[in-house]
């Protein structure tokens, strides 16, 4: 099971995610000061969970497209991750593509909130559940047994 641990956590755009989460809770400190920023991590969080959907249903699957460029990164983002499910390379969303899209939507939060503090909290409500969905897909994929003796894939 440690190696389940140590190959998710020291997975590279893992350990830039959990980094980057780690600097915004240090932010919490200087930041956050009110109870309503709470509400703004639920509401990061929901949002990654809209957020992967659109990707996930409108983007990951669209049909290949003609330019060589299109189909190269379909088939990095998802199509190979098919092909090779259990490849820790094509397991992850890669940091590249994911980040850009999450500080797009924290900087529209602060756009609308002017509050640092909430929008730190909404940047850490959607990287946590970029970690939680990544350990799920990861989990999903990996032939762990449970100590109840339960056997996950």
């Amino acid at each position: 099971m440690k190696k389940v641990y140590k190959d998710f956590f020291f997975y590279r755009d893992i350990l830039i995610v959990v980094s980057i989460l780690i600097l915004l809770l240090i932010g919490n400190f200087y930041f956050v000061n009110q109870w309503q920023s709470v509400l703004y991590l639920a509401l990061g969080a929901v949002s990654f969970i809209l957020l992967e959907y659109v990707n996930h249903r409108f983007i990951f699957h669209l049909k290949p497209p003609e330019n060589k460029l299109g189909i190269l990164f379909l088939k990095r983002i998802h199509y190979d991750h098919h092909s090779d499910p259990d490849n820790l390379k094509l397991l992850f969303l890669p940091v590249w593509y994911s980040l850009p899209g999450l500080i797009i939507l924290t900087a529209i939060m602060y756009a609308f909130t002017k509050n640092a503090g909430h929008t730190i909290m909404f940047g850490e409500g959607l990287l946590s559940l970029l970690l939680v969905y990544e350990w799920k897909h990861y989990v999903a994929h990996r032939p762990i047994t449970l100590k109840l003796g339960l056997v996950n894939g």
